[in-house]
């Protein structure tokens, strides 16, 4: 019976799995947003040019990514369906806005300026903001996040100039010909339901928020950082069910590597040291997770049987500092180095951890590390090993992804203050662009779903397309109110430019997401139901949260701003 297994292994399968899913599971993703365009516009048009606009996007940054030298990895294979879905939100946007002016009676060329006028300023801002939401990860210390940031990015300034370019080109030439459209009276009722429903109930909206807030701040203290690699596989695979007989058969699949050093040479030709490493030999064998381990105490004692056998007793040490000191001078091999070095300054303990998850392994190596703090003194250890270094710097990143999206507010803030000329209306308008990101930890905290490298990147991801729902929103908001009788009137107005092209791109988003629920690694499918809950939530706050906090926005706020605006176009 043979077979192949092994960290190194389930990682490299893990990369073969990764890009079978993306032959298989983009195509169906597209079609998904597609279908969705389909049933909402009943025109090819409004299938089509999101189509074109967005592959030629995403085409052309793969070009530039494997141009310069990159492969896809275990994250940057998510590359193709990120930008595509990011810029379909705004390629949508622009086909609705035409529909609409077309409704209104304006000719074709007509309707496709004051479409770019109406859409310009919303989906430049959404795209700077998405742009700065993804850069901030271009600070990681792992070269595939890098990478990711950088080309998702990237991508993201390519959809938005392709939602602007090519999408008006797409209207004016293609084969048209104008004709009366379908009312939309279920959505003139459902904005009228909505707008009523703001102002009704704005208190306990803007309450419901907070009480949201808060319950998923407490549930991101209950946040497991790990990522587990093995985990990716079901139970009864192949892949899995050969790693834990390896676990099995040889006493851990996981190699960790103690080091000890001094300060003398020879150090580890005496009694003194080889005890302390004897001890903690015991020590580590008694720890949960370690199911063998190998030191330079094991190779003397093994010299002792062979050399004085008279001399062996229940202590593996050499009685005396002189006995242990001839026995490896006589018997030492070449496979002595693999225990220490030449100098017998310091010493290899190889271990055997039966943990595959990361934060398993980093709460032995902590464990591990604390242990070594009282080492004899004259000695020091530490923990290390290619094992340890990857689930160090997993989890590490990973926390440090969050540090750096927290970061990526202050220039979003930035923009908003540019874009509505107010830092009180900004800081009102970044909550709800920040509500479904929050909300998503809390739902990872309270389901007990580990936030490791995968399901990090959706915060990113989701963070962008929220930012581009609220910016429509609140910039269509704030034109209304220049003209509007009320603030009832003007989110009527706002909210009936925005509810078709937002659901559309809420549904085809998260049905495309949750395509990759048929994924064979967990980890994907995880990053694909979460990322449709979020973006289904975030849909549900941008017509109930939302609206209650740009009425609030709209009575405290840009009355003071519509005044200014008219005198300076006085």
């Amino acid at each position: 019976d043979q077979f192949m297994t092994g960290p190194l292994y389930v990682r490299l399968e893990m990369s073969r799995v990764l890009l079978e899913d993306l032959f298989r599971v983009m195509p169906i993703a597209i079609a998904a947003t597609l279908l969705v365009a389909a049933i909402g516009y009943r025109h090819l048009r409004g299938v089509v040019l999101p189509l074109l606009a967005n592959a030629l996007a995403v085409m052309a940054t793969l070009a530039v990514f494997v141009a310069s030298g990159h492969r896809l990895s275990y994250v940057t294979v998510i590359l193709p369906p990120t930008i595509y879905v990011v810029g379909f939100a705004a390629a949508i946007h622009v086909v609705s806005d035409f529909d609409r002016f077309v409704t209104h009676g304006l000719a074709r060329g007509a309707a496709v300026r004051a479409a770019l006028l109406d859409a310009a300023a919303p989906v430049s801002y959404a795209a700077l903001t998405t742009v700065i939401g993804f850069a901030s990860l271009m600070t990681s210390d792992i070269e595939s996040i890098r990478l990711f940031g950088v080309y998702a990015a990237f991508g993201t300034s390519l959809t938005w100039l392709a939602a602007l370019s090519i999408v008006p080109a797409g209207l004016i030439l293609w084969p048209w010909r104008q004709r009366s459209r379908p009312s939309a009276r279920h959505t003139d009722r459902m904005v009228a339901l909505l707008a009523d429903f703001a102002v009704r109930r704005r208190r306990g909206m803007v309450a419901g928020g907070v009480i949201l807030a808060l319950l998923a701040v407490i549930g991101t203290f209950r946040i497991e950082v790990g990522t587990d690699y093995l985990a990716n596989f079901e139970r009864d695979s192949a892949v899995r069910r050969n790693f834990d007989r390896l676990n099995t058969l040889f006493a851990g699949a996981v190699p960790l590597q103690v080091v000890i050093e001094s300060d003398h040479v020879d150090a580890f030709k005496t009694r003194q040291a080889l005890v302390a490493v004897r001890d903690l030999e015991r020590w580590l064998a008694q720890q949960p997770e370690v199911g063998g381990v190998y030191t330079l105490v094991d190779y003397v004692a093994e010299i002792e049987r062979t050399l004085t056998p008279e001399e062996v007793d229940d202590d593996p040490v050499p009685a005396t500092d002189e006995l242990a000191h001839h026995l490896i001078v006589l018997g030492a091999g070449e496979d002595v180095s693999r225990f220490t070095d030449s100098s017998f300054r310091s010493t290899l303990l190889q271990v055997r951890a039966r943990a595959v998850a990361s934060a398993d392994l980093n709460a032995l190596s902590d464990r591990i590390q604390q242990h070594l703090q009282g080492l004899p003194p004259g000695l020091h250890g530490y923990v290390t090993g290619s094992s340890y270094l990857i689930a160090r710097t997993l989890d590490d990143v990973t926390r440090g992804q969050l540090l750096s999206l927290v970061w990526s507010l202050v220039p979003i803030f930035a923009v908003l203050v540019w874009m509505l000329r107010s830092i009180r209306v900004a800081a009102l308008a970044l909550i709800p662009n920040v509500l479904p990101t929050l909300i998503f930890f809390g739902v990872l905290g309270w389901s007990g779903v580990p936030l490791n490298l995968t399901t990090s990147l959706i915060a990113a991801i989701v963070d962008g397309i929220a930012v581009d729902d609220t910016i429509h929103l609140l910039l269509r908001l704030r034109n209304a109110a220049r003209t509007a009788t009320n603030g009832q009137a003007a989110l009527q107005v706002a909210l009936h430019e925005v509810m078709r092209p937002v659901t559309f791109t809420t549904a085809g988003l998260a049905l495309g997401f949750a395509t990759l629920s048929g994924s064979e690694l967990v980890s994907q499918s995880d990053f694909g139901l979460l990322a449709a809950m979020t973006i289904g939530i975030a849909w549900v706050l941008e017509f109930a949260f939302t609206p209650a906090l740009g009425l609030h926005i709209l009575d405290t706020s840009w009355n003071v701003a519509r005044t200014d605006d008219n005198n300076a176009g006085e």
